[in-house]
């Protein structure tokens, strides 16, 4: 019996000496889980909302940071974000503003959640013309807290690292964005010298908003950067020779980016031109154009049949440094003129998918190959997405000659059109509609189509 009230007694005091630790667990956490989130969240929200003049978002899509930062502008009003975008949409130019709802709230963490459509951030996680693909950009972002006057969040689905640091008061929004534009116009080589103390140790290919930079012959690496009002930026630091470079100063004359760390301003990207580079005036002037014509369509053995056929056309200018038209005779009574884009960057004509007036229709010049074309809704869809991302969809033309004796062959410009088809794109489609809103209800049919296109200049 005193064995058993001894064992009763033990157990009251184990009792009670948990009860005890459990008041301790509450001493050290003085507030439940519940209160600490609702604070996290008060704390995003009033740091979202009390900035006079808005937050400059360092937003980086594509996985792993693979299609480099852009610039985003935000200001939120506790219920409405206005955005505006470096790089603009499918539909709209950078330099607008575009509003929508946003909220944050607690879920396993603090969320910021851009919860109705602003095309400035969707369009970066819509999928891609009702395609099972998009663009790889979050719009939810995961509050990972402050530092250095800056809120630090992570991309819940892709987990890139996102920065938003206060926009500088009385500067305005449309003459930032402005001057990143500007930089990114007047820096339009892709290719660079990387040169250390005056010694050329490497070279940098340029591609949307990333370098791959190689050192000394060593295996390129891919370093993603934002543009700034100076120059550009690295997402992260990175080691040349043993100096550590981050930030770069644009300077137009010298066509340099010039490192602005400390005791690192030897440290140069220098831009040049490619060796088969055409300057824009070379191509102004008269050409034969030689391809092959569509025919007919032979149902028994299911495939499209061509004709050899030329014209004599004119490439005229259309904005100096930037554009051409491709005019015609024959074009003018069959379909349309054809605006050529000229690629500052690589000094080459690129044929991209355009809207175009055929014998009075709305009509779109798309691409193809020698069976089959995109419809016009899907070729126009892929040239406005070009802007946003590295998908290069058109013809481009390719030299074959210099001077008098210039000759082009046109190819599929990047590999957009054979992912999606399977085919490479060797034709130009001129198709018309009867109404601006392309779809099948409305198509009218083939007007001309072009394959295997060479200008020869005379």
């Amino acid at each position: 019996m005193k064995n058993k009230i001894t064992k009763y007694i033990l157990l009251a005091f184990t009792c009670l000496g948990l009860q005890a630790c459990l008041f301790q667990e509450d001493d050290i956490f003085e507030k439940s889980s519940a209160n600490r989130a609702a604070e996290n969240v008060a704390e995003l929200q009033e740091l979202l909302v009390n900035v006079p003049n808005g937050w400059k978002m360092e937003y980086y899509p594509g996985t792993d940071y693979s299609m480099g930062g852009i610039t985003l502008l935000c200001r939120f009003d506790g219920n409405n974000v206005t955005l505006m975008s470096e790089v603009g949409s499918v539909k709209t130019a950078s330099g607008k503003e575009a509003s929508s709802l946003y909220k944050v709230t607690s879920e396993e963490s603090t969320v910021l959640t851009f919860d109705s459509f602003n095309e400035f951030i969707h369009c970066f996680s819509e999928p891609i013309m009702g395609m099972n693909t998009n663009l790889e950009g979050d719009y939810e972002f995961v509050y990972m807290g402050q530092e250095d006057n800056k809120i630090i969040l992570q991309g819940r689905r892709y987990h890139n690292t996102m920065v938003m640091t206060p926009l500088t008061q009385g500067v305005n929004w449309k003459d930032y964005i402005g001057q990143l534009n500007l930089i990114e116009r007047e820096a339009f080589l892709k290719t660079y010298s990387l040169m250390v103390g005056g010694q050329e140790v490497g070279n940098a290919v340029r591609t949307s908003h990333l370098f791959s930079l190689t050192v000394e012959g060593q295996t390129s690496s891919s370093v993603p950067f934002i543009y700034t009002p100076e120059g550009i930026r690295f997402k992260d630091e990175i080691t040349i020779q043993g100096k550590t470079v981050q930030n770069f100063v644009w300077n137009k004359e010298d066509m340099t980016f010039t490192s602005s760390d400390e005791e690192t301003a030897d440290v140069v990207l220098k831009a040049y031109y490619p060796q088969d580079y055409t300057p824009y005036e070379d191509y102004l002037g008269t050409y034969y154009m030689y391809y092959r014509e569509y025919e007919k369509y032979n149902e028994e053995e299911d495939k499209v049949e061509f004709r050899p056929g030329y014209m004599a056309v004119e490439l005229q200018q259309k904005v100096a440094g930037e554009s051409f038209v491709l005019t015609s005779d024959k074009l003018e009574t069959t379909a349309a003129n054809i605006v050529i884009t000229y690629d500052k960057a690589t000094g080459k004509l690129i044929i991209k998918p355009q809207n175009v007036t055929v014998m009075g229709y709305p009509g779109a010049l798309v691409i193809g190959f020698e069976q089959g074309f995109l419809p016009a809704h899907y070729g126009l869809d892929l040239g406005n997405l070009a802007v946003l991302t590295n998908m290069e969809t058109g013809l481009i033309g390719i030299s074959g000659g210099a001077d008098e004796n210039l000759s082009l062959s046109f190819v599929e410009y990047g590999n957009t059109f054979f992912s999606m088809m399977g085919e490479v794109a060797t034709s130009l489609i001129f198709t018309a509609y009867g109404s601006e809103n392309f779809s099948t209800n409305n198509y009218l049919g083939l007007v001309a189509w072009y394959d295997s296109i060479r200008l020869q200049k005379y």
